[in-house]
């Protein structure tokens, strides 16, 4: 009646994928050993997210609300926007 999405099509959600590679840009740049075990620790949360498809849980809640993701380094600068 509402047009609301009953599940995300199979590939419509890059979260995963969009995350990973954030989180693999962040491991080539940071020197900082403890900083370094954090982004690798934060690369296996999101594979097991992706496998578990939790981020299609994520993507239809933020389609059915609208809402806006922005992710930001330490100075407040764009990383990126999911939409």
């Amino acid at each position: 009646m509402y047009n609301i999405p009953i599940k995300v099509e199979s590939g419509d959600c890059q979260w995963g994928k969009v995350f990973h590679q954030i989180i693999e840009v962040a491991k080539k740049n940071i020197t900082e050993e403890d900083k370094k075990e954090d982004l690798l620790q934060c690369g296996r949360i999101v594979k097991n997210m992706a496998k578990e498809k939790s981020f299609d849980d994520l993507h239809r809640a933020f389609r059915l609300t609208g809402c806006h993701m922005k992710i930001t380094d330490g100075n407040g600068t764009l990383i990126t926007k999911i939409v």
